[in-house]
């Protein structure tokens, strides 16, 4: 099953669903404190305002990276609660923080979706945040209509129930 709170013995904890990890810091103090749902709700509507992208896709779209647990490393090296890669920042930034890795992730969300609104295809804004979705999801530059691209934007955009 899911792993709740990382383990305090630093070992790498395996996690059923996603191959995820908690980082080797795991025991630290800073990582035994989740916050709370109404800070990430915060946070996220915060990050939601500040990039200009939807608060409750943003929202969802943390459940479906991490399940809201901010401390996870996939087996690629995806962080946090938007699983983000050191590649996605352009400076050293502590992607295990919950508030910059929503930051960031929000801004690159808008990033993918002025990037496919400037292609001018004539789609509704509704279809450039799913077009979006299958970005963040499959990288910047491999934007796919797969089976498992289109189950995430379903689940992030609330179409499909998590699960």
């Amino acid at each position: 099953g899911l792993v709740n709170q990382p383990e305090t013995n630093k070992r790498q904890l395996r996690v059923a669903e996603g191959g995820l990890t908690a980082p080797e810091d795991a025991g630290s103090p800073r990582h035994r404190n989740q916050p709370s749902v109404e800070s990430l709700r915060e946070w996220t509507f915060a990050a939601a305002d500040k990039c200009k992208v939807p608060a409750a896709m943003l929202f969802r779209q943390a459940r479906a990276e991490s399940g809201f647990r901010w401390w996870v490393v996939s087996a690629s090296g995806a962080k946090g609660l938007m699983q983000l890669k050191p590649y996605h920042a352009y400076w050293p930034l502590d992607l295990l923080d919950p508030e910059t890795n929503l930051n960031l992730g929000a801004c690159l969300m808008r990033r993918h979706y002025e990037r496919l609104k400037a292609m001018g295809l004539g789609l509704s804004d509704a279809e450039v945040w799913e077009l979006a979705l299958y970005a963040y999801h499959d990288g910047e530059y491999r934007v796919r209509t797969s089976a498992v691209a289109r189950r995430y934007a379903k689940r992030v955009l609330g179409e499909v129930p998590r699960g």
